[in-house]
């Protein structure tokens, strides 16, 4: 399954489509990032979440999750 990636400003969206009076703000979502609680993707400048991941978090369950950079995969063969 494909992961569901956002910018914060995304999550905070889709979280208000969800809950109208919900209490999460973007301040909010940045102070998980920062605190290393809440794991993200950073591609350039743009940070991205996993609202699974979010989802998790946001119920109290501890973010676990497999350390992705730096290593190097193998391309195929077929390469033209």
């Amino acid at each position: 399954m494909i992961p569901k990636m956002r910018t914060i400003n995304q999550c905070i969206q889709e979280v208000k489509e969800h809950d109208v009076d919900t209490a999460l703000t973007k301040h909010a979502l940045r102070h998980l990032i920062a605190t290393e609680k809440l794991p993200v993707s950073k591609i350039g400048n743009k940070t991205l979440i996993n609202m699974d991941v979010l989802d998790k978090v946001l119920h109290g369950e501890r973010a676990d999750y497999e350390e992705q950079s730096g290593q190097i995969r193998k391309l195929s063969e077929n390469i033209e």
